[in-house]
């Protein structure tokens, strides 16, 4: 199992249309930004101050990898 995942905090009209999520390690150390609208395309989002499904997915091997693959830093 990876590092652990949080999404700290999140912000609209960021650099992404829809808003972005702010993502830390459990030790409070920035990891990046990911797309609220990525998220939603998957399904894990409804409204952006609604977490839980999206941070469960990033604390899964397929969520790490798709973070690594898709965040801005």
């Amino acid at each position: 199992m990876g590092e652990q995942l949080k999404i700290v905090c999140w912000a609209t009209g960021f650099k992404f249309e829809n808003g972005a999520y702010e993502v830390h390690s459990r030790d409070g150390r920035f990891q990046g930004f990911c797309s609220v609208a990525s998220l939603k395309e998957k399904g894990l989002v409804r409204r952006i101050d609604h977490t839980k499904k999206a941070e469960a997915f990033l604390n899964t091997d397929e969520g790490r990898a798709w973070f690594r693959k898709n965040r801005t830093v």
